[in-house]
């Protein structure tokens, strides 16, 4: 999968935009074009 592509359904899916944050972040999607693994991670 493009990561681009990845970004763009985890966008839709999960609306971050609705979702008061204190920094700017957002969704990050970073690396190669091509997707193999997916790793998550949160900061409290």
């Amino acid at each position: 999968m493009n990561n681009l592509q990845l970004e763009k359904i985890l966008n839709s899916k999960l609306s971050p935009e609705l979702i008061k944050d204190y920094a700017p972040n957002g969704l990050q999607v970073e690396g190669c074009p091509q997707i193999k693994r997916v790793v998550t991670g949160v900061t409290a």
